[in-house]
């Protein structure tokens, strides 16, 4: 049997292999968790499966200490609002964990985790797997770091998510809000979407000189610092020829993108636009063009998306070519 004590700031787990008597810290000043550090090592030296590396304690990383180090990388290497959202995971995911040791860290306790967002946090299924990414990534850093050996996350699975259908305008719906702002200033921010698929942080962060009316293309900087350049329609080549004089940001009002979403949705209301996000502006430009027989590759490439399965969802659009497609066989085949 083996017994703990705490000694110092951490508890130590006391017990005996054969006839070496052992004695191991648990990283941890919980009681709680230190008992349950110490039934876990019962049950190893009971199923044989005792490691006396894996309760080394210098390879002992602690979840609190790692997750440290994990916040300070994001920070210096991932975007802001990533590294924000990640640090708050994070945080989470130690309070509901505890100071326990990364090597403790197993799916079962993942699973439970998983259980508790969903049926006591009331995350939606799609939160919940949001916070398994991030906390993979986490992970897989651990491994880099050589904390752990293994991703336990890799081996979770993710919930189900219902696929929702892109929300997107008709014409019709699109010049009637673009004429209900015509005199207000975030036309510009709403016109540029509509015309490029760009993200509402995208269209803030716009500037001249990313603009190249000789090309007829601009560059846009999406997530993770992504860069793309995007084919300017006609109509919006019309446009920025009008005001191609300016330097420094294209749009007028110069707000942050959080702000312009807010202010999208108030006048969407007001048309009788509801529910439609300054998001299903880009939904609309990938709608139209799949409606236009636009191949789903190139969608793919305006609209930045890393992976084609994100484009995919727009596929059900697409006009019914098959019978004109084989029309390429006759051609091939006549006479």
């Amino acid at each position: 049997m083996a017994s703990i004590k705490k000694e110092g700031k951490y508890y130590k787990v006391y017990f005996r292999v054969g006839n070496k008597q052992f004695k191991r810290s648990t990283r941890t000043s919980s009681k709680q968790q230190a008992e349950k550090i110490k039934i876990q090592i019962e049950n190893d030296i009971s199923a044989g499966l005792f490691s006396i590396p894996k309760y080394s304690p210098h390879l002992q990383k602690g979840l609190e200490e790692f997750v440290k180090e994990a916040i300070e990388f994001s920070e210096t290497t991932k975007a802001k609002k990533t590294a924000e959202r990640e640090s708050r995971v994070l945080r989470n995911f130690v309070n509901y964990m505890g100071d326990i040791p990364l090597s403790s860290i197993n799916v079962k306790k993942i699973e439970g985790y998983k259980y508790y967002l969903k049926n006591e946090r009331m995350f939606k299924s799609s939160g919940v797997n949001i916070e398994l990414r991030h906390l993979s990534a986490a992970f897989s850093l651990a491994v880099k770091y050589e904390y752990i050996a293994k991703n336990p996350f890799k081996d979770v699975d993710k919930l189900k998510v219902p696929q929702k259908q892109p929300k997107y305008l008709t014409k019709q719906q699109a010049e009637m809000l673009l004429n209900s702002i015509k005199d207000d200033p975030i036309y510009h921010q709403i016109f540029l979407s509509l015309c490029t698929g760009a993200r509402a942080s995208e269209v803030v962060n716009l500037e001249w000189k990313d603009i190249d009316l000789n090309n007829k293309t601009l560059k846009i900087f999406g997530k993770g610092s992504k860069e793309r350049t995007v084919p300017i329609p006609k109509i919006l080549e019309d446009f920025l020829v009008l005001e191609r004089n300016k330097t420094g940001k294209v749009c007028r009002k110069d707000i942050p993108a959080n702000q312009l979403s807010k202010d999208f949705r108030k006048c969407a209301d007001r048309v009788g636009l509801n529910r439609f996000t300054f998001h299903n502006l880009r939904d609309t430009y990938a709608s139209w063009l799949v409606q236009k027989g636009v191949n789903i590759l190139v969608i793919k490439e305006l609209l930045g998306h890393g992976d084609i399965s994100s484009t995919l969802l727009y596929a059900h659009l697409a006009p019914d070519n098959k019978f004109e497609a084989v029309k390429a066989i006759d051609n091939m085949l006549d006479k």
